[in-house]
């Protein structure tokens, strides 16, 4: 499957990686998130935050997979 993801890039999906599901408080709710990780093989596009249609990511950047444990927050 080949998506356009919201940081700019294109891809197809590799395999799934798992669900993370969880709650947060807004200015006047609490609001229910569930986010689907996938790894994807980038085809093209360019990394960015602009596309953001929510305007919730706050930076996008290539990581080196040995790295993600270190980087990983939440």
């Amino acid at each position: 499957m080949v998506l356009a993801e919201e940081t700019g890039i294109r891809g197809e999906v590799v395999r799934r990686l798992g669900i993370v599901d969880y709650w947060f408080t807004g200015d006047d709710r609490r609001v229910h998130k569930v986010v689907h990780h996938f790894l994807l093989d980038a085809l093209g596009g360019t990394l960015t935050v602009e596309g953001d249609p929510d305007g919730e990511a706050e930076i996008a950047e290539w990581v080196a997979l040995t790295d993600l444990p270190q980087r990983l927050a939440y």
